[in-house]
């Protein structure tokens, strides 16, 4: 593994690993650099990658819940974690087979303790053999969610299925403040109805969008609204689809435009 921290050259010269598990149900690998062998000089870098079955490019700043992962830099005993938003940074998988794990990564991370120091990691790299089980990721795992909310990027870096019987869903993706969206926020989507794929209009029985910015709320049905949620497919592992309109504002004042949206739940077990 080879990186830039702050500007500063990285090369796991103590050992580099990729490991994988499975544990509560979730599919994921941990792959880890370090150099240095005292409590002054030792430094890591360290990826957790959940839901990952394939190449493809995944963010970096998203929970269990998603496809993506964490990035964590380590100096002695201060650490510095990318925060939940979806937009702390990015993971290339290039090649991945049951024994061999290879990509590039960029993030930033602040530091655990809540201090307002970061690290911005670089020109990362790795190319690494799997140790451990490399689990299968099953059809219903791992969630992605993001739209433009007011003109802003929003990713949900946390989803979360709160309802999936009989053609009604109910799902919420949440985040931190990120690079472009200010606040911690959320988008709830609730759909009653659905047979399989189609359009279904914003209507307070059968479909409606819910946002909220920081302290301001948004939703399909308050008055002035309009749009629809896109349902692409459809089956007992997961929903997919789009959404898009202008959402009303709780309490009056300006409505929000939301933009761009797009969904794929896994439904679980």
């Amino acid at each position: 593994m080879t990186a830039s921290i702050d500007g500063q050259s990285f090369s796991a010269d103590q050992s580099a690993t990729a490991a994988a598990r499975t544990q509560n149900m979730v599919s994921f690998y941990t792959i880890t650099g370090s150099r240095g062998s005292s409590a002054t000089n030792a430094q890591s870098i360290v990826l957790v990658l959940y839901n990952i079955g394939a190449p493809g490019t995944y963010p970096l700043g998203v929970s269990a819940t998603n496809f993506g992962g964490i990035g964590t830099v380590t100096e002695g005993s201060t650490s510095w974690i990318t925060p939940l938003n979806g937009t702390s940074g990015t993971v290339v998988i290039t090649s991945l087979t049951s024994s061999h794990i290879a990509g590039t990564f960029s993030f930033t991370s602040t530091e655990a303790t809540g201090a307002s120091s970061t690290r911005t990691v670089s020109n990362g790299a790795f190319d690494l053999p799997i140790s451990g089980t490399v689990g299968t990721v099953q059809p219903y795992q791992g969630s992605s969610m993001k739209a433009t909310l007011g003109g802003a990027g929003w990713i949900g870096a946390t989803i979360v299925v709160q309802g999936k019987t009989g053609g009604a869903y109910n799902f919420l993706g949440q985040s931190l403040s990120g690079a472009t969206v200010t606040g911690a926020s959320s988008v709830n989507i609730s759909l009653g109805g659905v047979t399989g794929p189609g359009t279904y209009p914003f209507s307070p029985t059968t479909s409606s969008v819910s946002v909220i910015i920081g302290t301001s709320g948004f939703s399909s049905i308050h008055a002035g609204s309009s749009g629809s949620v896109v349902v692409s497919s459809a089956d007992a592992n997961r929903l997919k689809g789009t959404f898009s309109g202008t959402l009303g504002a709780t309490g009056g004042g300006s409505a929000l435009n939301v933009s761009n949206g797009t969904f794929d739940i896994g439904l679980g077990p």
